[in-house]
């Protein structure tokens, strides 16, 4: 199994911490991005599912929330938050 198969079969079956890391106050951004990817995992079964062999919306959902969990600086998480609201 490659690298790539092997990150998104856990992806797959490994959650999104809960409850939401980020400050309502002080991470405004990437609190409200997080939340959005917490919704999608939580209700990945009553969104569309993508076809043609795209990823899944859980995947998609739990990828984004990990992307925002560990961007390596602020400035990146920021980035990626902003593009996830």
């Amino acid at each position: 199994m490659s690298q790539t198969q092997t990150q998104i079969r856990e992806l797959r079956v490994r959650p999104l911490p809960h409850p939401n890391p980020f400050n309502t106050t002080q991470q405004v951004l990437p609190h409200s991005a997080y939340k959005i990817c917490l919704w999608l995992e939580e209700h990945h079964a009553t969104v569309l599912q993508m076809e043609n062999g795209a990823l899944s919306v859980l995947v998609c959902a739990r990828l984004l929330g990990r992307m925002v969990l560990e961007a390596p600086t602020d400035t990146g998480r920021q980035n990626i938050s902003t593009e996830i609201i």
